[in-house]
């Protein structure tokens, strides 16, 4: 990680980490938004837990950093969804086959029982549809920002990208949402 003060880049050895106690204790209370920022990434449960799980298993080895924690266990999550996209690719494992049927990784995410107007469940799945049509660059970065509510300069650490593309990309993802959806967000 680039050190803007002493001008050189850091390893986690020369950082200062948190405390394994310290670091259980936060990892329980970023499980919530750990899981639906792998859902974000995943579009499905069953690989978003499979995702938490490696998530917090390389980090309870790793370690996080005290300055930027949750830039951290951001950026980690993300990097082995990426690795496991590449081995999925290697062996050509995006589905399965259960049965003699072909059998896709999406998820059915469970609507929220509060929202039982038609219009609320039209207006869920307009969405998500939408969010699927997305880049996943756009997809990652809105649900950073919107799902997971950090802010754009903790999204630019943990992506290592410049504040201007966050803002650039948060921008053209939204721009992209209301035109699917009619501009109605």
């Amino acid at each position: 990680m680039w050190n803007s003060f002493t001008g050189s880049t850091l390893n986690m050895s020369e950082r200062t980490v948190l405390a394994d106690e310290v670091l259980r204790r936060y990892l329980v209370e970023e499980m919530g938004s750990m899981r639906r920022y792998a859902l974000s990434l995943t579009g499905s449960l069953h690989d978003a837990d499979d995702l938490v799980q490696a998530t917090v298993e390389r980090v309870l080895t790793g370690g996080l950093p005290v300055d930027a924690p949750k830039a951290w266990l951001v950026r980690v999550c993300k990097n082995l969804w990426i690795d496991e996209i590449r081995k999925r690719k290697i062996r050509n494992h995006d589905s399965y086959s259960e049965e003699g049927e072909e059998v896709s990784h999406v998820a059915d995410i469970p609507s929220n029982p509060v929202e039982t107007r038609i219009d609320d469940v039209r207006r869920y799945d307009a969405i998500g549809e939408a969010l699927e049509k997305l880049t996943e660059d756009h997809r990652v970065i809105l649900s950073m920002i919107v799902v997971e509510g950090l802010s754009y300069a903790q999204v630019a650490e943990a992506l290592e990208l410049p504040v201007g593309t966050v803002m650039s990309r948060v921008a053209r993802a939204r721009t992209s949402l209301r035109k699917q959806i009619g501009g109605e967000i």
